[in-house]
């Protein structure tokens, strides 16, 4: 489980075209971890609902790596 969150965590690390494909293979990572199966699958739905489809968030904003308004200005 850990691994699994460890991984949604650093999701906006990514560059905007790797979130996507990193969510979908996340999944196949619930089948090592019985208990807390239910909890991961709705928590990757929550987040594929409300921060990749959703078009105010998508991966575009999500994304620290390719995000201007997160660049540092010195």
């Amino acid at each position: 489980m850990q691994k699994i969150v460890r991984c949604l965590l650093n999701l906006p690390l990514l560059p905007t075209g790797k979130i996507v494909q990193a969510v979908s293979d996340i999944r196949p990572e619930f089948a090592d971890d019985g208990q807390h199966v239910e909890g991961l699958k709705k928590l990757v739905a929550y987040i594929n609902k409300q921060w990749i489809n959703k078009r105010s968030v998508a991966p575009e904003r999500l994304s620290v790596r390719d995000n201007r308004s997160f660049a540092l200005t010195v």
